[in-house]
């Protein structure tokens, strides 16, 4: 083994057990990522009050679909490290009452869907809180932002095709970030920890 080799292999050995990080902090291979999909009842309820059953149905087929195409294309880049539920069962999986709120990848609702939770992010379309860019944000299990989201450019029936470069790139991101993102809320902890 040349010097070149062995250096980089004895610093990281150094970082590693000089006791600021152990191996499992630095692996954040473990996590699950949730996806809050959206359900559009507002919408839907709205076009049915008014007696546009038509609108209705034409929203109800579009959520569905737009669904499906969520899923498949996080299934595609996560496998299964991803979980999926309706943004109405959001306030339960806050409250800690999961029992029945994960999707099939059919949109249905198992209750033998039990995810492991000690280590999850929640990802979610939404708007930027700074500029009002539609995006894909992440937040972490305690529901704080981490900084990790992807612009979207507005998801419609007419543009399905943009939806999985769109996760397929947030993907990349969360893989690249979450451990940059764990170091730092680690420094904070310890600075809140030294008061």
């Amino acid at each position: 083994m040349t010097m070149t080799r062995i250096l980089p292999l004895f610093l990281f050995c150094a970082f590693v057990f000089s006791g600021q990080f152990s191996l499992a902090q630095m692996d954040s291979s473990d996590y699950i990522v949730i996806v809050r999909l959206k359900t559009a009842k507002n919408q839907i309820r709205a076009a049915e009050e008014s007696g546009n059953d038509a609108l209705a149905k034409t929203l109800r087929l579009e959520t569905i679909g737009t669904n499906k195409e969520i899923v498949r294309s996080f299934r595609k880049y996560l496998g299964d490290r991803v979980f999926f539920i309706y943004s109405s069962e959001y306030k339960k999986l806050k409250e800690g009452d999961t029992q029945g709120i994960f999707l099939s990848d059919s949109l249905v609702r198992e209750s033998s869907i039990q995810p492991n939770l000690d280590n999850f992010y929640l990802a979610f379309w939404g708007n930027s809180p700074g500029t009002g860019m539609n995006v894909i944000m992440l937040l972490d299990q305690d529901f704080n932002e981490t900084e990790i989201w992807v612009r979207t450019f507005g998801i419609t029936p007419s543009n399905f095709k943009r939806i999985d470069p769109q996760v397929k790139k947030f993907c990349d991101k969360i893989s690249e970030k979450i451990p940059i993102y764990l170091r730092k809320k680690e420094r904070i902890e310890q600075k809140q920890k030294k008061g």
